[in-house]
């Protein structure tokens, strides 16, 4: 029975599960090797394949039903030649039974088609992610990222300039106390974690250890 390289067949159940979970729709020509019209559409299966397949998005199997009788009760398999669009996960969608080139035809152009589709929803979705986010970025999007960061870390560096005016003050009439030694550490600690330059916050930091007294 003629075959194409861009036909897998199917030798165990564990194989047509891998295939399931790489590939966004598997075309299934369950077959028998004593059916005269599964021979006789086998070679316009092997040429849709090898004009169809999609690495990762679109595969074609081929499944002997005596080999695999627990295959064909798992899809309801009762006639030969069946054609199945099998979805991720394992749910059926389009279903050619009989040897029927026209249909046959239009299931795998359906199935191309919808596998292409899926691939480019895929791929914007990731481009989504990535441009207009990133601080400091040209345009409007880096623009408002820029600004809300900038905002907040405003309102971050009026607190410590506050508290480090009461530290600086406490340490004026007598020296500071381990609990502005303790106030101290934790304030450099933040203004580190939630500045852009953090080595440049800390040292201009009234709490840094070069700032102390001025």
């Amino acid at each position: 029975m003629p075959s194409s390289a861009s036909i897998t067949d199917i030798t165990s159940p564990t194989q047509l599960t891998t295939l399931l979970t790489t590939h966004a729709l598997v075309v299934a020509d369950f077959h028998a090797s004593w059916c005269q019209p599964c021979h006789a559409i086998a070679p316009l299966f092997a040429s849709l394949a090898t004009t169809h397949a999609q690495p990762h998005r679109l595969a074609f199997v081929k499944i002997d039903v005596d080999a695999h009788q627990a295959l064909a009760r798992q899809y309801s398999v009762s006639a030969m030649p069946t054609f199945l669009v099998i979805k991720r996960g394992g749910r059926v969608g389009d279903t050619v039974r009989g040897a029927d080139p026209g249909r046959l035809r239009a299931m795998v152009e359906r199935a191309a088609k919808e596998a292409r589709e899926a691939a480019g929803g895929s791929a914007g979705g990731a481009g989504f992610g990535g441009a207009g986010r990133t601080l400091g970025a040209s345009g409007q999007g880096g623009a408002a990222s820029s600004s809300r960061s900038v905002g907040g870390e405003a309102g971050w560096q009026a607190l410590v300039r506050k508290l480090g005016s009461e530290t600086a003050g406490r340490a004026g009439r007598g020296g500071e106390g381990w609990g502005d030694v303790l106030v101290r550490f934790l304030v450099l600690y933040f203004t580190s974690l939630f500045s852009l330059v953090p080595a440049e916050a800390v040292q201009a930091s009234p709490f840094s250890v070069k700032n102390k007294g001025r």
